[in-house]
């Protein structure tokens, strides 16, 4: 499955304060400074009333609110997608740019199939397709485990329906395949289930992180 990242706002009741800026051309507006909390896929990553801090230590508003719509720093919109800030003095220009391997999307493709062995214990075979023209060296996948109507198969010993796995020490060339398998102990009666590529790892040093 792949994912990209989206930012969800939800709103925080609290008791607020009105700040006066400056906008273009001096215009003055009233505007809500951290009256909202945020939250990236259901994941909370700042409170109400909390301020954001810059790499030389000045703290920021997490969240402005005016006119209706909610507005974050771009700088903290470029690190929850894994991306870098430019800013241009002589164009007064800020540009979101990509760090080096880490594209939006997985760099591996994955192509599945669910069996069972004798005892009822599901079975994921897999082929890892690498698009890039890297060689790969490791990688790590999450995979959910669900019944057929989509309810969490709950592991007993660890409380959840993932399982992490994944290949340390491999070698799959740039644009070749590898086939593998996986054994999902622990998780009979998987039906269901999302495949997340959370990083892959290049030969040449870069890597690809979610």
């Amino acid at each position: 499955m792949k994912k990209i990242v989206g930012i969800f706002v939800s709103a925080v009741v609290m008791l607020s304060f009105c700040t006066p800026v400056y906008a273009a051309h001096s215009k003055k507006i009233d505007v809500l400074l951290n009256n909202s909390s945020i939250s990236v896929e259901g994941e909370e990553i700042a409170k109400a009333g909390e301020s954001y801090t810059l790499v030389n230590g000045a703290k920021v508003p997490y969240s402005i609110n005016y006119a209706g719509t909610i507005y974050l720093p771009m700088r903290k919109v470029a690190e929850l997608l894994n991306k870098d800030v430019e800013y241009s003095m002589e164009t007064k220009t800020a540009n979101i740019t990509a760090k080096p391997g880490s594209e939006l999307l997985p760099p591996i493709t994955v192509y599945t199939e669910l069996t069972y062995d004798v005892n009822g214990t599901p079975e994921l075979n897999f082929v890892l397709y690498n698009l890039s023209d890297k060689d790969i060296e490791s990688y790590s996948i999450m995979v959910y485990c669900y019944d057929k109507d989509w309810i969490p198969i709950i592991k007993k010993n660890t409380k959840s329906n993932f399982l992490y796995f994944g290949g340390d020490n491999i070698l799959i060339k740039g644009n070749e395949i590898a086939e593998k398998y996986i054994m999902l102990e622990g998780l009979n009666g998987t039906e269901a289930y999302d495949l997340v590529v959370q990083e892959v790892i290049f030969t040449d040093g870069t890597a690809w992180y979610r």
